[in-house]
Parts: structure tokens; C-alpha cells; sequence
């Protein structure tokens, strides 16, 4: 596992804070949502198989009345071998209403943790 350093986590000016962190089921789940009247920034997304086991993950931005499809994943059966981290240092610019749903291909192994900021406007 490649260590980082913490100057190139995070290339905000404000502080980002975890905006989700949660065990992700099985079947594909809303794990966060941009609050009313808010927009969000997701600046780092960690997902920690801490099984011992391999598993995959979908991961999927998902605007306001949709739902996850391959057209919006932003991970797709991403394999994640057993107590590892993949680390996505990526922003993602987050509407109104718009929600990471992610699903993994077993229950009680991946964890999602999203870092960023929320925004009023």
C-alpha cells in the first residue's frame, strides 16, 4: 500500500471534513446527499476492505429523480483485495439533490469514507 502525503490529500482552501463514512451493503444505496439548499465538493474518497476476502464496489454520482446506472458510475466492480484501501483523490462537484450511491459484491467488507465540503448556494 503506497502512503501519501498529507499536503496532496486535500487541495482546498477550506478545511474538508468527512461528509459520509458507513459500511456499504449489497444492494446499491443513497450513502450521502447534498443537503437543501447546498452544494458539495467531494475532495477524497477512501474505500477500505477490511475483510478477508477480495470484494468489488460500484460507486455512482446520481442526480436528483435517477437512479445508479452504468452512465453514472464513477467506479464499476472495482475489485479491492482483502484489507486493502483504494483511494480516489479526485473532486466531485455535487448539486443540489445529487447522492453517492455505492454497492459492494459483499455485505460487512467495504467502507466508504467521502471527505469534502458542503457549500451554501
Amino acid at each position: 500500500m503506497s502512503s501519501f502525503p498529507t499536503n496532496q490529500l486535500f487541495r482546498s482552501n477550506s478545511s474538508p471534513r468527512p461528509l459520509v463514512q458507513q459500511l456499504v451493503p449489497t444492494n446499491a444505496t443513497s450513502l450521502y446527499e447534498t443537503p437543501s439548499l447546498h452544494t458539495a465538493t467531494v475532495r477524497t474518497m477512501w474505500l477500505c476492505n477490511g475483510s478477508t476476502n477480495s470484494a468489488t464496489v460500484s460507486v455512482h454520482h446520481v442526480p436528483p429523480k435517477a437512479s445508479p446506472t452504468q452512465g453514472n458510475a464513477l467506479l464499476y466492480s472495482v475489485a479491492i483485495a482483502a484489507r486493502s484501501t483504494v483511494i480516489v483523490d479526485q473532486p466531485i462537484s455535487m448539486a443540489l439533490g445529487d447522492r453517492l450511491y455505492a454497492s459492494a459484491s459483499a455485505a460487512s467488507a467495504i467502507t466508504l469514507t467521502a471527505y469534502g465540503e458542503e457549500q451554501v448556494g
